[in-house]
């Protein structure tokens, strides 16, 4: 890695972010959950069929930033169309998912290009082929895509689902809903093996104003997880595993009463879901860890003065919480001080 690579990733760890050249130089640990995310991103992408969801658990600054970006460089790699989404409980609500909806299609990536409309006007999927699947299928994303790649402006408004955004009223959210799904078949049928779907800090369902929005969410989420064109990855903390019994032995203490199929589907089958924990860091590998940095460090401000990670693991093992992320920022802290930055 020459200079100004190893200061990109540098700066980018120094600020507590995840970059997609820092994924490659300072992973440890973690082999056999990059192992299990690329196989099961491969058979997808060869549409074999089987559960197309898995869910990814670990503490704040545990590791799951990094996973996700390693995700989406697997995904890249594979040529799988991706879209990544964090949760909250208004404007990037499960719940109310018209109002992040168009935002999502135009930050989906597919190889080199970015965004569904980039996508179709590149060339990546040929205008004809697009044409005649519109031809064979109905619904707002045929008609829409229909209008536009016949030179129609508005078209476009359609497919990527500004339609829904406004007026902001409840019954918008199964239309967009419908849109993606019917986004990620179009994309499969022309193979690109539908859409990979990454939804970080899905714990934040327990911000939705009430009840009747984390049922709406969890039967959203059964919705992606259920289609044979969307691989669903749920990053998420230890917080919404107790979220999720909760509503659930609530859900049975009401038999159910109000709660939408699909919820109770979502919330019935949730143990069975495939699911990943984020390794704790141990201290040899707090060692490899600091000793990739240090390289790093090298590479980019030359040798500075070595610092001792003995003394940085015990200060970090102090702390409440011992997350990857502090010890990364812990170490890069020490060898600016110690070279003067």
């Amino acid at each position: 890695m020459n200079l100004t690579e190893a200061r990109r990733v540098i700066r980018a760890l120094r600020s507590g972010v995840v970059s997609s050249e820092s994924v490659t130089t300072t992973s440890v640990g973690t082999a056999s959950i990059e192992d299990a995310l690329a196989s099961r991103l491969r058979a997808f992408a060869s549409g074999l069929v089987g559960s197309n969801a898995i869910i990814l658990e670990g503490d704040w600054g545990a590791g799951k930033s990094h996973l996700l970006m390693l995700c989406r460089t697997i995904a890249s790699d594979l040529s799988i169309p991706w879209v990544h989404g964090t949760i909250d409980g208004r404007t990037h609500s499960l719940s109310h998912l018209h109002r992040c909806i168009s935002g999502w299609l135009d930050a989906m990536r597919v190889g080199s290009c970015m965004g569904l409309r980039l996508v179709l006007e590149s060339g990546a999927i040929p205008r004809e082929s697009s044409l005649k699947w519109t031809n064979e299928h109905t619904g707002n994303f045929a008609q829409g895509l229909r209008d536009a790649l016949n030179g129609h402006p508005m078209g476009w408004l359609r497919v990527l689902g500004h339609f829904y955004s406004s007026p902001d009223y409840s019954y918008q959210h199964a239309k967009a809903v419908d849109l993606f799904c019917s986004t990620a078949e179009f994309l499969r049928d022309l193979e690109k093996s539908g859409i990979v779907l990454m939804l970080d800090e899905v714990e934040n369902i327990a911000r939705e104003y009430d009840l009747r929005g984390r049922r709406r969410s969890y039967d959203t989420l059964n919705r992606f997880i259920t289609h044979g064109s969307i691989f669903t990855i749920l990053f998420v903390t230890q917080r919404f595993v107790a979220i999720a019994r909760n509503d659930f032995e609530r859900g049975v203490f009401d038999n159910w009463m109000n709660w939408p199929p699909g919820a109770v589907s979502f919330l019935n089958h949730l143990q069975g879901v495939e699911r990943l924990r984020v390794p704790p860091l141990d201290e040899i590998c707090a060692e490899e860890l600091i000793s990739k940095i240090q390289g790093l460090h090298r590479n980019a401000y030359g040798p500075g003065v070595p610092i001792s990670s003995r003394r940085v693991i015990d200060a970090w093992r102090a702390t409440p919480t011992r997350s990857t992320r502090l010890l990364i920022r812990m170490v890069i802290q020490e060898l600016d001080l110690a070279l003067g930055e």
